[in-house]
């Protein structure tokens, strides 16, 4: 059986090679050997498939080039959002420095004229400082008060150009000569160096001062208008001194001032209207 097999298999192989030498003598009516016809035919399925793969392959790395731009792009996209949230932000915040500035004014009555809208822009309560951007046409003098939403401030204590350095009230070399409202008792405040504290000084043993009370500026020290709030008691204790131990809270929140106001005419000149 196994010879019949070989025998069987060397008969194929003797037609193939004759049908091979007939095809290579053979020529279709095109002129064509017969032959190449067929290794062409042969070959086509190989050439497709080699085509479809560098096919495959441009577009993988155009895919590739095309999602490398896009994670570009939307880098860039990114960081377009992030400058206009900032923009919107620092809009914003100008906004509602204009209508603080707006509401400041309000509260103030004849000083509208005198008056120099100041931005804040650098707060060290704990130092006691605060720095000031104001209009490059403005001459901003030392000691010109500074008023702010609650009240007193501070003073000036440098200027350059459009930037305005302020001491504020709890600074501890600040010293404001402070009355209450009624006129009826003179004091001094001074500052603690603390953030929302000053001390009230030469309050006599005797005076009728009850916790709450508002002291305002009386202008007895050449640099503050009289009437402006500067602080309100916060606690009274007896010593054995010749004085009363008071402490008072500063009216103006340093720490969250937008803006203030500026009254460089107001320095050792007229009072102002009032302080609504």
């Amino acid at each position: 059986m196994t010879e019949v097999r070989l025998f069987l298999l060397r008969i194929a192989l003797v037609w193939v090679v004759l049908e091979l030498l007939a095809a290579t003598q053979a020529v279709t009516p095109e002129g064509e050997r017969v032959a190449w016809r067929w290794a062409r035919a042969a070959a086509q399925p190989l050439a497709l498939a080699a085509s479809g793969v560098g096919a495959a392959a441009v577009e993988v790395a155009t895919a590739v080039r095309d999602g490398g731009q896009l994670l570009v792009d939307n880098r860039r996209l990114q960081l377009e959002m992030e400058e206009l949230r900032t923009r919107n932000l620092l809009l914003r915040e100008d906004l509602a420095a204009l209508r603080e500035g707006s509401r400041l004014l309000d509260t103030v009555v004849g000083l509208e004229p005198a008056a120099v809208v100041g931005r804040c822009v650098f707060r060290d309560p704990t130092r006691g400082r605060m720095e000031v951007r104001v209009g490059s046409p403005f001459t901003i003098p030392k000691d010109t008060p500074v008023l702010g939403p609650g009240g007193l401030v501070g003073r000036v204590v440098e200027a350059r150009g459009g930037s305005v350095w302020v001491q504020l009230l709890t600074h501890p070399a600040a010293a404001t000569a402070v009355q209450t409202a009624n006129g009826s008792l003179q004091a001094l405040a001074t500052g603690t160096g603390g953030t929302d504290r000053l001390d009230i000084q030469y309050v006599p043993r005797t005076a009728d001062l009850l916790q709450g009370e508002v002291f305002v500026t009386s202008g007895a020290d050449g640099i503050y208008p009289a009437g402006v709030p500067v602080a309100s008691v916060v606690s009274i204790r007896e010593t054995e001194e010749a004085f009363l131990e008071v402490r008072a809270a500063p009216g103006a929140e340093f720490a969250r001032l937008r803006v203030v106001l500026l009254l460089p005419g107001m320095v050792k000149g007229a009072r102002p209207g009032g302080w609504q």
